[in-house]
Formats: C-alpha cells, sequence, structure tokens
C-alpha cells in the first residue's frame, strides 16, 4: 500500500497526485484497506519529503478527515518552520479551522501576525489566515487585523472578503462585524449591494454545486 501512494505522489507523469489519491481512497470498500490506506497518508504527512507531507495533508483536508488526524496536525504545527514549511500554510490552516481547538486557532492568528504586511500590499498568507479564523467562530480574535484590511485595502478585496465572511458567518455575525468596524464605507448602500452580489455570484454558488 505504501508502494503504491508513494508512487502516485512521486510519479514524475502524475500531474494532480492528490486528486488520484483521493479518488483510490474512495473507491476502497474494504474498511481494513481504507484503514492501512488512511495510516500511510498519515504518516507521510508527518515524517515524508516536503512534496509528500504537503499532499498528505491537502488529502486529509479534501476527505475531510481533520479530527481523525489531530495529532498530525499537531505534529506539524509544533515543529513548524516558517522557511522549510512555508508550502504546509495553507493546508495546514485549513485543517485548523476545521478543528478549531485552541492551539489551533492560536497557529492561525499566528500565521495572521507573522504575515500581516508592514505596509499597504497584499500578503497572501495573510489573507487566507485571515479567511481560515473567519471559517471558525473565533473571528473576533482576530478583529484588529480585519479593521486593518478594511482601512488599508482597495474596494475590490474589501467587497471579496465581506462576502466570504457573508458565506462562512450567520448574518447576526454580519452585522455585529459592521458594528465592530464602524467604517463609513461599508456603511455605504452601494458597496453592501456589491458585497451582495459577490456573494450570491460566487460564494454561494459553490454550496449549490455541492
Amino acid at each position: 500500500m505504501k508502494e503504491k501512494i508513494l508512487k502516485i505522489i512521486n510519479a514524475s507523469t502524475q500531474s494532480e497526485p492528490i486528486y488520484q489519491l483521493e479518488h483510490e481512497y474512495r473507491i476502497i470498500n474494504n474498511n481494513l484497506q481504507r484503514k492501512e490506506f488512511f495510516s500511510v497518508i498519515k504518516s507521510l504527512a508527518i515524517n515524508g519529503t516536503d512534496k509528500e507531507k504537503f499532499v498528505c495533508l491537502t488529502i486529509i483536508e479534501f476527505l475531510d478527515l481533520a479530527k481523525e488526524s489531530e495529532d498530525v496536525i499537531k505534529a506539524n504545527i509544533e515543529f513548524f518552520d516558517f522557511k522549510k514549511d512555508k508550502e504546509n500554510i495553507s493546508p495546514l490552516l485549513t485543517l485548523c479551522s476545521m478543528l478549531s481547538t485552541i492551539w489551533a486557532i492560536d497557529f492561525i492568528k499566528k500565521i495572521i501576525n507573522h504575515f500581516k504586511p508592514k505596509s499597504i500590499e497584499y500578503s497572501y498568507y495573510f489573507d487566507i489566515a485571515l479567511r481560515s479564523i473567519v471559517s471558525t467562530i473565533y473571528w473576533k480574535q482576530s478583529i484588529n487585523e480585519i479593521k486593518w484590511v478594511m482601512d488599508n485595502y482597495q474596494n475590490d478585496y474589501i467587497i471579496d472578503f465581506i462576502a466570504y465572511f457573508k458565506w462562512k458567518r450567520e448574518e447576526s455575525e454580519l452585522e455585529e462585524l459592521f458594528q465592530l468596524i464602524d467604517n463609513n464605507v461599508l456603511l455605504n448602500t452601494k458597496l453592501k449591494l456589491k458585497i451582495i452580489d459577490r456573494y450570491v455570484n460566487n460564494y454561494k454558488k459553490i454550496d449549490l454545486q455541492k
């Protein structure tokens, strides 16, 4: 089983190992074989090469098995190195938002603080980390960073971010966000209409496609 998984991950002709491995897992009918498959994935997510770790963490995310992989996620976070493990930030953020444990939320905030721009510039990791905490009930712990975004980024980004917030949180939380931000631009009716349009035509469609 391990040899098969490693071959899929590292084969030079295999352009999409994540999707291939996800498919291989889902077509397994035998529970023991599934457990063996997943055990190999978990092991490689901790002890594999950089590529193997990234692929296996992403597979865990795709299979929605964060809770079953808490030990794996925690191990990656405890030994996380900003230089060496930067490629794993994206799947780790998603997995941490799925878990929403204290230590998982602390990791998300750690990424937010580390990559927060020093000037008015876009930061990919800051963006996805902020969206990760917005995906949890603990979003108010990063309200100062959200306020910073509202005060410094262009309207196009703000519209998309608030639409994403609306998609992930309850309507009452969106109203609370508006109150906490206290930004006159966001109170503009025209901008609110653009936020709703973005939500309906982008994020709401994701739900409809499931």
